[in-house]
C-alpha cells in the first residue's frame, strides 16, 4: 500500500487589498494553516509523503520572510520523516527563461524534494513524472504534450503517478478569476492517457476530480478571493492498494478568517445619515446570522446616489464596521451607472480612457510625443497594476 497527502496553491505571501486588517502576520498564518494541518494529519496517520502541486508562493521572488516562515515549516516534519515533494507553479516561475526560481532556496532542506523542470523520480515501487510550470507557462497548451510524451519515453516503472500544475477545459474555475494568471488555453483531459494510478494538479482553486478519472486538483489551501467565499478547502488523502486501486478523502481545513460580504442596496438613503443607519442594520442583520467577529468582511454598496456618496466619511465608515471586531474590511461602492443610448448602459468610469490611454493622449495632443517619456509613464503605471492585480481580492 502506498500513501500520500496531495496539496497546492498554497500563495503563501498572497495578501489581499483592504482598508483595514487587524493583524497581517495572522494573515500569514492563515496561508500556511493548511500546510501545517496536513504535517499534523500525516504525522498522526503514519504517512510520509506530501505533494505539493504548484503556486507555493504568489509571486516569483517572495520576501525573505514568507520564506523564512515556510522553511521552519518544511523543517519540522523532517524529524517525523515526513517528506515533500514540490513543483513549480506558473506564480512561482518567473516569465525570463533561464532566471533563479525561489523555491531551490529550499532544496538545503534535507526532506524537501524541489522541481522546476521535467523531471522522474521513483519512490517506493512507484515513478513520479514530473511537469512543473515554466518560464513560458502561458504558451502550457502548446508544451505540455511534448513534455508529457518525453517522460512517458523515459519512463521504465508501469505504476506511474503525474505530477503537473496546467488549466484542465473541463474543470470548474470560477474561483481562480481573481487570483490566476489566464493562460493562452486549456489543455483537454484527453491528453493525458489513463495509464496513471493518479494525477496531482495543481493551478484552479476549486478542489475537484476531473470526470470518473483517478485526477484531482486539491484546490487552494485557504480563502484567496472572494470568488472563493463559499467554496470548503482542503488537502487529499490517497492511498493506492498492492492490487493498483486508488482511494481518495478530502481532508477540509477550517479557515481562522474566512470571508464574509454583506450586501446593501442604498437605493432608499437621500443622505449620509440614512446610509450610516442602513448599513448599521445590515451589519446588525449579518452579525446575529454569522458572527462577524474574526472574519474578512466586505461590504458591497450599491445604487448609492453620487451626493451621498462624495459625503460619506470613509473613516467613519470602517469605525463602525470595525465595533463587530472583523479580521479585515473591504468596501466596494458599485459605480454609477449611465445611459449612453437605447437601452444602453455602461459604467461611467468606462467613458474615459485606461490611465495609459489617457497619458499617451495627452502627450500626443500637446505635442510632447517622447517616446523616453512615454516609456517612463508606462513603466509607472505597469508597476502599479502589477501591484493592485496581486493583491486585490
Amino acid at each position: 500500500m502506498f500513501r500520500f497527502l496531495h496539496l497546492a496553491d498554497t500563495h503563501v505571501d498572497y495578501k489581499p487589498q483592504l482598508e483595514y486588517i487587524q493583524n497581517e502576520n495572522a494573515l500569514l498564518e492563515e496561508r500556511l494553516k493548511g500546510l501545517k494541518q496536513a504535517i499534523a494529519y500525516a504525522k498522526n496517520n503514519n504517512i510520509h509523503l506530501i505533494i505539493h502541486a504548484g503556486d507555493v508562493f504568489n509571486t516569483p521572488i517572495p520576501k525573505l520572510n514568507y520564506v523564512y516562515e515556510l522553511e521552519k515549516v518544511f523543517a519540522s516534519a523532517e524529524h517525523d520523516g515526513i517528506n515533500f515533494i514540490i513543483i513549480s507553479g506558473n506564480h512561482d516561475q518567473s516569465k525570463i527563461k533561464n532566471s533563479f526560481n525561489s523555491l531551490n532556496l529550499f532544496k538545503v532542506i534535507k526532506n524537501v524534494s524541489v522541481f522546476t523542470e521535467d523531471s522522474i523520480i521513483e519512490n517506493d515501487g512507484i515513478e513520479f513524472l514530473l511537469i512543473p510550470a515554466k518560464y513560458n507557462w502561458s504558451k502550457i497548451k502548446d508544451t505540455f504534450s511534448d513534455s508529457l510524451q518525453n517522460l512517458l519515453s523515459k519512463s521504465k516503472i508501469n505504476r506511474r503517478i503525474l505530477i503537473t500544475h496546467i488549466p484542465i477545459s473541463s474543470a470548474k474555475e470560477t474561483a481562480t478569476f481573481d487570483v490566476e494568471t489566464a493562460s493562452e488555453g486549456t489543455i483537454d483531459a484527453d491528453v493525458i492517457p489513463d495509464i496513471f494510478l493518479y494525477v496531482a494538479l495543481g493551478h484552479y482553486h476549486s478542489m475537484q476530480q476531473i470526470g470518473n478519472r483517478r485526477m484531482y486538483y486539491s484546490g487552494s489551501t485557504s480563502q484567496l478571493s472572494f470568488n472563493e467565499e463559499f467554496e470548503k478547502k482542503y488537502f487529499l488523502d490517497v492511498t493506492i492498494d498492492d492490487q493498483n486501486n486508488t482511494n481518495v478523502v478530502p481532508v477540509e481545513i477550517i479557515p481562522d478568517h474566512p470571508l464574509h460580504t454583506v450586501l446593501i442596496d442604498a437605493s432608499y438613503a437621500t443622505n449620509t445619515q440614512d446610509f450610516m443607519m442602513l448599513l448599521k442594520h445590515e451589519l446588525d442583520v449579518h452579525n446575529n446570522k454569522y458572527q462577524l467577529n474574526n472574519k474578512i468582511v466586505r461590504i458591497v454598496i450599491s445604487k448609492l446616489i453620487t451626493s451621498v456618496r462624495l459625503n460619506l466619511d470613509r473613516e467613519k465608515l470602517i469605525n463602525t464596521i470595525k465595533t463587530y471586531k472583523p479580521f479585515g474590511i473591504k468596501i466596494e461602492i458599485e459605480r454609477e451607472k449611465v445611459i449612453v443610448g437605447q437601452d444602453e448602459e455602461i459604467e461611467a468610469n468606462k467613458l474615459i480612457g485606461t490611465p495609459k490611454e489617457e497619458i499617451n493622449s495627452f502627450l500626443e495632443k500637446n505635442g510632447r510625443n517622447d517616446d523616453l517619456t512615454k516609456e517612463v509613464n508606462n513603466e509607472i503605471l505597469e508597476k502599479a497594476r502589477e501591484e493592485v492585480d496581486m493583491d486585490d481580492y
